[in-house]
């Protein structure tokens, strides 16, 4: 008595000016309740995905560019830059233009970096070197020269080792260094179509001027080495004249082609850009035996069967060209034969170089947006995480990880055993028994009231079994969270 009265003076004194606490009833809250809030995330994330289905296409990055080397030996270092003004790739990479000619080039080339340049350009008079990495080229100019000097194939042999895209392919330009190997692939087309669909020129070929002893039916056109634009070309007529020719092929340790000499009414120039189509017929004014030489006119003809299906076999040489032209002679007796084709073709015509540049350009643009396609957007799974983000608003944090089956089952299984199996005294236990199940084992061989023991774990198990089967359906599916929020 004496202690619960104390007891209650000590209550008393603490709780004398101690405000008085009132409890109010927790409300359970229902799934009506956080309906409101599971449709803001809802509407936030679908209006975000509209918005950026509006947009489409990414928008286009300041800075993002893409450098075109432009290999022109012409004196106007603009030109190209003005063509291609303007110009973009898929909308979001810049073209920027930097024209150069072979002789102001150097190239350096890592397996890991790729190909860079130093190149010398004149900038209001002053000549300026800069270094920069190329991303795509383009081929104006020969590799080499018309004398045997002037010879760049080290520059095209770094810009192959760097992996710069080009057009035509840096394979194709190599090539094209040698015309008799050029010849060798316009062969194979002749004689799989025909002479009569694929006209190609006789040529007999000279290693050396030793081979030259005797000469072919004449007249016939010497050309020596691999030399463009009309160079390297004689016209012999006589026995003696070829003499004369073989004797200055000895001077240039190089090889040399006769073709024999075909009397041109005029010449065609078939030029083909991507799928573009052109033809030029050049005739000549003055008694020049070359009718790219001298006064000519030239004019604009209509593309034919005959012709576009020539231009068609020649692009697929080697690696493919996607600009070309297919130079053929039409003789007096109206007969047409194909002399070459050129991989670099100039413009035979002032009037029309303009457009024969933009549709060059139309060329590169289509094949360097092969090469740099546009940059993926971002996968977006804000829609695929929103039923995921409603379920966690409605159900709160996620449910701890349940425990994994009770490993008594395993000693039950062992009891059960022992007690339905007709067991002899001399029979051993198995040897994947722990501790536990030896001595459930060894009571059942002595006798020992073993079922009843075993009963009631059998029982234990079943009703922690069911009942964790049930917290896991519960807690695990959809229907069972929102159990829990109204329960909650």
């Amino acid at each position: 008595m004496e202690g619960k009265k104390i007891q209650q003076r000590k209550t008393s004194l603490f709780s004398f000016n101690s405000p008085k606490i009132v409890e109010t009833p927790l409300r359970k809250i229902s799934l009506f309740d956080k309906l409101p809030e599971v449709g803001n995330v809802l509407s936030s994330v679908f209006n975000k995905d509209t918005e950026q289905g509006k947009k489409g296409t990414p928008p286009k990055v300041s800075g993002l560019y893409k450098t075109l080397l432009v290999i022109d030996d012409r004196s106007d270092t603009e030109a190209w830059s003005r063509v291609f003004k303007g110009c973009s790739l898929h909308g979001i990479y810049d073209v920027r233009v930097e024209q150069v000619a072979l002789s102001d080039l150097e190239v350096k080339s890592s397996s890991e970096k790729g190909a860079s340049i130093s190149m010398r350009v004149v900038r209001n008079g002053a000549v300026i070197a800069r270094s920069l990495r190329p991303d795509f080229v383009l081929f104006r100019e020969y590799v080499k020269g018309g004398d045997l000097k002037t010879d760049h194939t080290n520059v095209l042999l770094g810009l192959m080792h760097g992996l710069v895209p080009s057009v035509n392919s840096l394979l194709t330009t190599f090539n094209f260094l040698q015309k008799p190997v050029v010849y060798a692939e316009l062969l194979k087309i002749r004689q799989r179509l025909g002479k009569e669909n694929f006209p190609l020129i006789e040529q007999n070929y000279y290693q050396s001027y030793y081979e030259m002893l005797l000469p072919p039916s004449l007249p016939v056109v010497i050309k020596v080495g691999s030399a463009n634009s009309g160079l390297g070309k004689v016209c012999v007529a006589s026995p003696r004249g070829f003499q004369d020719v073989a004797s200055l092929v000895s001077l240039t340790n190089t090889y040399a082609t006769s073709e024999s000499f075909l009397e041109g009414k005029f010449d065609l120039r078939i030029y083909k850009f991507g799928q573009r189509y052109k033809v030029y017929k050049r005739k000549s004014l003055c008694d020049a035996w070359k009718t790219n030489t001298g006064t000519s006119t030239v004019e604009e003809i209509a593309l034919t069967e005959r012709y576009k299906n020539w231009a068609d076999e020649c692009a697929g040489l080697f690696d493919g060209l996607d600009i070309l032209s297919v130079e053929v002679i039409h003789t007096k007796d109206d007969k047409e034969y194909i002399i070459e084709v050129n991989n670099i073709p100039p413009s035979i015509c002032p009037d029309k170089r303009e457009d024969d540049m933009k549709c060059i350009a139309n060329v590169v643009l289509k094949k360097m947006e092969k090469e740099f396609p546009p940059p993926q957007p971002p996968q977006n799974n804000a829609a695929g995480n929103t039923l995921t983000d409603a379920i966690q608003l409605i159900s709160g944090p996620p449910s701890p990880n349940i425990p994994r089956a009770n490993e008594n089952i395993k000693l039950k299984s062992v009891v059960m055993n022992a007690q339905t199996t007709n067991l002899r005294p001399e029979s051993a236990p198995p040897n994947e028994m722990n501790m536990e199940s030896r001595n459930h084992f060894k009571r059942a061989l002595n006798g020992g009231s073993v079922t009843n023991s075993n009963t009631s774990l059998n029982d234990l198990d079943t009703k922690d079994q069911s009942q964790s089967r049930q917290d896991q359906n519960r807690r695990g599916s959809l229907t069972g969270r929102f159990f829990s929020a109204f329960e909650s």
